[in-house]
């Protein structure tokens, strides 16, 4: 999709109720207190209506199973589903982030700022999900912005993510597993990889593994390429930026909390990276043929505007970046800030709302670590300082 009419979709952006028809499992109860995914991060001071049950993940397993903590698999998502195509009762895909029930008997978990001119009511269970209002609009200019289509982009390689999960015994208990994710720019990526080849989708697909998810770590190394085809340098693929040692596995459903976390999501112009804090990932895990699969997948968090600004000078319209004296770009800014609904950190109801709350349903397939690549826009002119949309906010407005 065009950031231009990207541009449009969100500049005409008015209210809506927050739902959508989603895949994701429907739990309830407070979870873990502590220690579980995003588990310190939800705002205290409200337990919500007694009628809303809050949607949250399992909690952690009271009796482990035994046995070595030896599997090590790979799953590469290939559909998803934001929540964009139902909106009538409030976000079905996402969990309550914020501990409040807003609309259902609780008010709002932060101060909404005088340009977040959408509803934010939440869906059942208190689920939170602006970002699926903001793909409604989005779509309602262009197909190409949708989780169709990105489900569409990840069938055929062009992107995908890749959950690890190390340190597992395999069993349906489990008190402490290692859950890793990595953005990949697409299977394509790999120059040994045959031209206009899908994957095979098999759990034999070397997915490359992009630089924004390690660390810096030496020498280091990567997954499996192809002949001669070898991981970039300085870069360790056990070294991940966006991890969780403390996950933990209850009636095979996986639970991990993701403080950091970066999602690249690709249109067809421009690679659109989604930076959330206070996150989490949740998933079943099932097995068959030796291979394991992750099932009613949904990451959630929060992505603070400020991220937003620092991201949209990396997208390009027609070939150029959005700096903000480029044609789209208020276009774009004045759509994205009809959406803040919760805040980024602990806080009350007079913390600024600053961030937009997220949900993603996800199903992914067995799959393996490729080599380690760089998917940065390379040669793309930055924007000078004067211009650049990380310097901006919405107070602007």
């Amino acid at each position: 999709m065009s950031m231009r009419t990207l541009a449009f979709a969100l500049a005409i952006a008015m209210g809506a109720s927050c739902a959508v028809a989603g895949f994701d499992r429907v739990d309830t109860g407070s979870g873990p207190g502590s220690g579980g995914a995003g588990g310190g991060n939800s705002q205290a001071g409200n337990s919500g209506s007694a009628a809303c049950q809050h949607a949250t993940w399992p909690p952690a397993p009271a009796n482990p199973d035994p046995g070595p903590d030896d599997v090590d698999l790979v799953a590469a998502v290939r559909r998803i589903d934001v929540g964009e195509e139902n909106l009538d009762r409030g976000p079905l895909v996402g969990y309550d982030l914020d501990q409040f029930c807003t609309c259902l008997g609780d008010g709002d978990s932060c101060k909404e700022p005088r340009y977040a001119m959408a509803d934010h009511c939440d869906g059942p269970g208190g689920r939170d999900n602006a970002v699926a209002s903001l793909f409604k609009f989005a779509g309602t200019f262009s197909d190409n912005f949708a989780s169709a289509s990105l489900t569409s982009e990840a069938e055929i390689g062009s992107w995908t993510m890749l959950v690890r999960v190390t340190q597992y015994n395999g069993k349906a208990n489990d008190s402490q597993v290692r859950l890793a994710l990595y953005p990949s720019p697409g299977i394509d990526k790999d120059p040994c990889w045959p031209v206009d080849t899908p994957p095979r989708w098999d759990g034999n697909d070397p997915w490359p593994v992009d630089t924004v998810s390690l660390q810096t770590a030496g020498a280091g190394g990567g997954g499996t390429g192809g002949a001669g085809c070898t991981s970039l340098p300085g870069y360790d693929i056990d070294q991940p930026l966006f991890f969780d040692d403390e996950a933990y596995v209850s009636d095979f459903h996986i639970v991990a909390n993701l403080p950091n976390a970066g999602l690249v999501l690709t249109t067809d112009e421009s690679a659109v990276t989604i930076k959330l804090v206070a996150g989490s990932v949740s998933a079943r895990l099932e097995q068959a043929n030796g291979r394991w699969s992750l099932r009613e997948g949904l990451i959630t968090g929060r992505w603070p505007l400020a991220d937003f600004f620092k991201t949209v000078g990396s997208m390009t319209s027609g070939g150029d970046p959005i700096c903000t004296d480029h044609p789209v770009y208020s276009l774009i800014k004045n759509g994205v800030c009809r959406f803040p609904d919760i805040a980024s950190s602990l806080g009350g109801p007079t913390t600024p709302c600053d961030s937009m709350s997220f949900g993603m349903a996800f199903d992914a397939e067995p799959a393996a670590l490729g080599i380690i690549v760089d998917a940065s826009s390379a040669g793309l002119q930055p924007c000078p300082p004067e211009t650049d949309p990380a310097t901006d906010s919405c107070d602007t407005l």
